[in-house]
């Protein structure tokens, strides 16, 4: 299966480690599932990030884009 991630899963999956879309980033791997999000979530993510007080988790390495 093919789980398309937009920008607010990608942010809420990478500044908290106990919601849904960090369950569901955590869980897709597992299940076999293959993550991807566009381009465009791609650049919101790295401009939005940082500005929690969480910081970053290392998302990029979970997902594929193209």
């Amino acid at each position: 299966m093919t789980v398309f991630l937009d920008t607010s899963t990608l942010l809420a999956a990478s500044w908290s480690g106990k919601g849904l879309s960090r369950l569901l980033v955590d869980y897709a791997p597992k299940a076999g599932w293959r993550l991807v999000t566009a381009d465009y979530c791609v650049a919101e993510v790295e401009k939005n990030v940082r500005k929690h007080r969480a910081g970053a988790a290392d998302w990029r390495r979970l997902v594929r884009w193209r």
